[in-house]
């Protein structure tokens, strides 16, 4: 026996024979958050909210700090990918307090109700490894005197905050790739592309009356150049 469906658009009921039901015009963004949500602002903080969900569009992409309110804390990043997805509301009577044996037992052998709320279009998945992460401990935060700095330096006046913060200065990033490759020891390609555009660059001191001239192994580059350009324009 087939399923039977509402005239209501997205409705349906659900029983061993599987589900039939109309899907509507509305589009939704899935986001698979790394992690179990057990309150939902407190999740959508850690992306940005919902204006940073918005902006997928112009970004592709979506940013996620465990820790938001830690400025120092390195986020992960998810990428945007198309889906064809189909999101559903899956509802089953509850047996209330004080209800009769038969209430209950109505209850418990109704069929869930399946509601089709829309397509799923887009779905941000966040496949690449965490940074490492530095948690930072100042023992000299809580007994830092400033009776001696001028005003314009004062946490007040000189911090964004307008509070002291810690005197750290930590690197943006640890690592420069979340995704895991073979290393093999061996060396890294753009690594190896810079080391053939090194070229050799003169020094000066500053008590030096002139200033010194190109090196002639870099004159010697630049003339190739010239030669190269001169005949591709003639061909």
């Amino acid at each position: 026996m087939a399923a039977s469906v509402s005239h209501e658009e997205g409705q349906a009921t659900m029983d061993h024979d599987g589900i039939r039901a109309n899907i509507g015009q509305s589009m939704f963004t899935a986001v698979e958050f790394p992690g179990y949500v057990r309150n939902t602002q407190k999740a959508l903080s850690m992306i940005g909210g919902t204006p940073a969900v918005a902006a997928l569009g112009e970004n592709g992409f979506l940013r996620l700090s465990f820790r938001p309110e830690d400025p120092l804390a390195h986020p992960i990043f998810g990428d945007k990918q198309h889906s064809r997805a189909v999101l559903l509301r899956v509802s089953r009577p509850r047996v209330r307090p004080g209800a009769s044996p038969e209430e209950a037992a109505a209850a418990t052998d109704a069929a869930p109700t399946v509601k089709v709320v829309g397509t799923v279009g887009s779905v941000v998945r966040f496949n690449g490894l965490a940074d490492f992460q530095y948690l930072p401990v100042d023992t000299t935060f809580s007994t830092r005197d400033y009776s001696c700095a001028p005003s314009v330096n004062l946490p007040e006046n000189a911090e964004p905050s307008g509070v002291a913060e810690p005197l750290l200065c930590l690197p943006p990033l640890f690592s420069r790739s979340d995704e895991p490759f073979d290393y093999n020891y061996q060396q890294h390609i753009s690594k190896a592309a810079k080391q053939q555009q090194q070229a050799q660059v003169p020094t000066i001191s500053f008590f030096a009356s002139s200033v010194p001239g190109l090196h002639p192994s870099t004159v010697h580059q630049l003339k190739q150049q010239q030669q190269h350009q001169q005949q591709q324009h003639a061909m």
